[in-house]
């Protein structure tokens, strides 16, 4: 009786993730077309040099704001261009660090292998924005993906004091509560 309980709970707190995901996917969609939509405060003689001041090509931009290089590192990233989206971040991450911008940057890391990395992007992420619920999820994950779960629940936890009663990270606490039991049986 147990096992069926356990394995439909699963399954739930799969799908949530599964839309969370989602989500987060249409999400940065829509950031990446409203960055694309904002105007520069650039000459036209300032857009046609790049940083390292030899002169562009007519009709090439260079992005000024860290919004614009968040989102030419989200569209780098979804390319799986890794290596681009990084050079991309860390330049927003120079001129206007947010949670959103680290939570992106861990992405990457994480992608390109280096977890430990990763793992200190993503709690810069929470340090600077206790709200953004998916560098919590994504800080989680890591450590479920190691089969560190109390360490996972902990950062859940830390999510849950700042977002009581979130249902995503109130899943995400179920889900790792049913594979930390799963692990020790």
């Amino acid at each position: 009786m147990r096992k069926p309980f356990i394995k439909i709970l699963i399954g739930i707190l799969i799908l949530g993730l599964i839309l969370l995901g989602i989500i987060y996917i249409f999400k940065s969609k829509k950031q990446i077309e409203e960055a694309q939509e904002m105007p520069t405060a650039i000459s036209e003689e300032d857009k046609n040099k790049p940083e390292g001041g030899e002169t562009k090509e007519a009709g090439e931009e260079t992005p000024n704001t860290a919004s614009a290089y968040f989102a030419q590192a989200q569209a780098s990233y979804q390319k799986k261009d890794f290596d681009s989206a990084l050079e991309q971040i860390k330049k927003a991450a120079n001129l206007g660090p947010t949670g959103e911008i680290y939570n992106l940057w861990a992405n990457i890391l994480r992608d390109k292998g280096d977890r430990e990395s990763a793992i200190e992007k993503y709690q810069q992420a929470i340090k600077k924005d206790k709200k953004l619920i998916i560098a919590y999820l994504n800080l989680a994950t890591l450590y479920q993906d190691e089969k560190n779960y109390d360490e996972a629940l902990l950062v859940i936890d830390q999510g849950l004091t700042h977002n009581p009663n979130n249902q995503e990270l109130e899943n995400a606490k179920s889900l790792i509560e049913v594979l930390k039991i799963r692990s020790q049986e």
